[in-house]
C-alpha cells in the first residue's frame, strides 16, 4: 500500500510540476484514491508527533509557541517521510479543524462587547485587510502576471488572518498580563477572571472581536473572485444570504439554544450545547464554501450567549476554562495536520521566490496600516499599536482551508488543459507560502512587543493613560 501511495504521490508531483508553465502541453492529472488506513496512520502519527514536539522543544531552551513546533513538525514529517505521511483528505480536515477552531473563536466571542467597541472592531477588522489585499493584488497582477480575478483570489486568500493563530497569541498575552498583575502568582481564579474580562487597555478585546470581521470580508471577496475567475455568475443575493446566515444562525445558537439550555439544565449543558451547535454549523458552512459565515456564526453565538439571559460572570470564567482545555486537547489536530498538507516538492522555486517577496511586502503594508488605524483612528498608544501590528499578520488555518479551492474548481469545470490551471497552482503556492511565513513572524513580534506592553501603562481607546491604581 505504501508503494502504491508513493507512486501516486510522485505522479501527482510530476503532474503539478509540469503544470507550472502557462503554455505547458496538456497533461493528465492523477487523483490517487483515498487510502483510509494510510490516512489514519498519517493522522495519528502527525498529531502525536506534533503534540510531543510542543512539549519537548521547550526543554532544549528554545521556547517557541506550541503552534510553531506543531506546524513545522508536520512539514518535516510530510517531506521527510512522504511514503508514510500522506496528505489527509480535505473532507476529513474540515471536520477536525472545525472542532479546534470553534474552541479558539468561541473564547474570542466570550470577550466581545459590540455595544462598546463596534466602530473600533470594524476599523481594525477591515482597513488593514483591504490595504494588504490591495497591495497583494497589484503585485500579483504585475509581477506574477495573474489576471485580475485570480490576483484578487491570491490577495484575499492570503490577506485573511487566521483565528487559529491570532486567538491563541492574544489569549497568551492576556493570561501573562493577568499573572503579572496578580503579583507573579500562578493563574488563579482571580487572575483568570482578569484575563477574561478585565482587559483594561481594551486592545486585546478589540482585536479578538475584529477577527470575525477580517475573516468574513476576506473570504467573501475570495468566494466572489473564485466565481468570476471561472465564469460562474455572481449574485449579490448569495453574499447577502451568507451574511444573513451568519447573523441569524449565530444569534439562534447563542440565544435560542444556549440561553434555553443554560436556564433549564445549567451551565455545563449550556456550554456543551453551544459548542456542539456552533462546531456543527461551522462544519456544514465550510462544506458549502462559506468560510466567512462559519467564523461569524461561532463568534456571534458565543458573544450572544455571554451577553444575555441568565449567564453570570462566573459562568463566563468557567466556560473560558473549559474551552481552553478543549483547545489544548484539539490543537494537535490543527497545526501538525496543516503542516503535513504542505509538500515542498509541489512548489517550484521560480514561483515560491516571488511569492515570498510579494507576501513579505504585503505584511509590511498590513503592519503599517494596523499601526496607523490603532494609533490614529482608535486612539491607542505607541506600544499598543505596535503590538497590534505584529500579531495582526497571523495566518495559517484559513489559508490551509482555502488553498485548494481554485484547483478543485479547475477539476469541477474541466479546465485542466487551460491557463486557469496554471493560475490556480500559483494561488495555491502563494497561500501555502503565507502559511509557512506568517505564524513564526507573528509569534516573534507578539512575544517581543508583549514585554514592552506589560511595562507600559496602558492607554484606553480614548487616548487616556491609566494609572497604576486602575490595574487592580
Amino acid at each position: 500500500m505504501a508503494e502504491q501511495t508513493q507512486a501516486a504521490s510522485s505522479a501527482a508531483v510530476r503532474t503539478n510540476s509540469a503544470a507550472f508553465t502557462p503554455d505547458a502541453p496538456p497533461v493528465d492529472h492523477v487523483h490517487p484514491p483515498i487510502q483510509v488506513i494510510g490516512c489514519l496512520i498519517s493522522l495519528a502519527v502527525t498529531a502525536a508527533m506534533g503534540a510531543a514536539a510542543a512539549r519537548l522543544v521547550p526543554l532544549t531552551g528554545i521556547r517557541p509557541p506550541p503552534m510553531l513546533s506543531m506546524l513545522f513538525t508536520g512539514v518535516l514529517l510530510r517531506n521527510l517521510f512522504p511514503s508514510i505521511i500522506v496528505s489527509i483528505p480535505h473532507s476529513w480536515t474540515t471536520k477536525l479543524w472545525s472542532l479546534a477552531l470553534t474552541a479558539a473563536i468561541a473564547r474570542a466571542g466570550l470577550t466581545l462587547k459590540l455595544d462598546r467597541n463596534l466602530w473600533q472592531v470594524l476599523k481594525i477588522g477591515s482597513i488593514p485587510l483591504l490595504v494588504e489585499s490591495t497591495v497583494l493584488m497589484w503585485l500579483a497582477f504585475s509581477v506574477l502576471r495573474l489576471p485580475l480575478p485570480f490576483a484578487a483570489l491570491f490577495a484575499f486568500g492570503i490577506g485573511s488572518i487566521s483565528p487559529g493563530v491570532v486567538v491563541p497569541l492574544l489569549f497568551a498575552t492576556k493570561e501573562r498580563m493577568a499573572v503579572k498583575r496578580s503579583g507573579g502568582l500562578p493563574l488563579t481564579q482571580n487572575a483568570a477572571e482578569l484575563a477574561l474580562g478585565n482587559d483594561l487597555q481594551g486592545l486585546l478585546s478589540i482585536l479578538l472581536g475584529s477577527i470575525g470581521i477580517d475573516v468574513f470580508v476576506a473570504t467573501t471577496v475570495f468566494g466572489i473572485s473564485l466565481s468570476i475567475s471561472f465564469g460562474v455568475p455572481v449574485s449579490v443575493w448569495n453574499v447577502a444570504k451568507e451574511l444573513a446566515t451568519g447573523l441569524l444562525l449565530g444569534t439562534f445558537l447563542g440565544a435560542g439554544l444556549g440561553w434555553t439550555i443554560h436556564t433549564y439544565a445549567g451551565r455545563y449543558f449550556g456550554v456543551a450545547g453551544v459548542y456542539l451547535g456552533s462546531a456543527i454549523a461551522m462544519m456544514a458552512l465550510k462544506q458549502q464554501g462559506s468560510v466567512g459565515a462559519a467564523s461569524l456564526v461561532v463568534m456571534l453565538a458565543w458573544s450572544t450567549w455571554a451577553n444575555g439571559g441568565t449567564v453570570q460572570h462566573e459562568d463566563l470564567v468557567w466556560a473560558d476554562q473549559q474551552l481552553k482545555r478543549v483547545w489544548t486537547l484539539l490543537e494537535p489536530l490543527l497545526f501538525p495536520i496543516i503542516g503535513s498538507s504542505i509538500f515542498l516538492g509541489e512548489m517550484p522555486v521560480s514561483v515560491v521566490v516571488p511569492c515570498v517577496l510579494i507576501i513579505s511586502c504585503g505584511f509590511v503594508f498590513r503592519m503599517l496600516a494596523t499601526y496607523l488605524v490603532s494609533r490614529e483612528l482608535v486612539g491607542f498608544g505607541h506600544i499598543e499599536s505596535m503590538y497590534a501590528s505584529g500579531v495582526w499578520i497571523g495566518k495559517a488555518s484559513v489559508q490551509a482551508t482555502l488553498c485548494t479551492a481554485a484547483i478543485e474548481m479547475v477539476h469541477s469545470v474541466h479546465f485542466e488543459h487551460r491557463r486557469e490551471n496554471y493560475y490556480s497552482q500559483v494561488v495555491f503556492v502563494g497561500m501555502v507560502t503565507a502559511t509557512l511565513l506568517a505564524p513564526p513572524i507573528a509569534s516573534a513580534l507578539a512575544h517581543r512587543l508583549e514585554s514592552e506592553l506589560m511595562m507600559t501603562p496602558p492607554v484606553t481607546p480614548h487616548g487616556q493613560q491609566l494609572k497604576e491604581s486602575d490595574l487592580h
